[in-house]
């Protein structure tokens, strides 16, 4: 088995876990655009999100921030970009 992605921390809040299932799982499907829901991200997972989105082949955008904690998230799947 190969790791994909490694986990940045393994902090007693790491529930951040959730919200990159669902991501990943999209992307995996390859849905055509991937988002949390219309929720935005949890900063700590943005350099995970990066990685997903470099071995599934997503263009990773983030957008504004809240108090420091969240990020609003979208992943276009790249060969739709072209």
């Amino acid at each position: 088995m190969q790791l994909i992605v490694r986990f940045e921390n393994q902090s007693p809040s790491y529930a951040h876990g959730v919200e990159l299932g669902r991501i990943m799982h999209a992307m995996e499907l390859g849905e055509p655009m991937v988002s949390n829901n219309g929720f935005p991200v949890r900063v700590e997972n943005k350099g995970t999100l990066i990685d997903l989105c470099r071995h599934y082949g997503y263009s990773a955008e983030f957008g504004a921030e809240w108090y420091a904690e969240w990020v609003s998230f979208r992943a276009i799947k790249s060969d739709k970009l072209n």
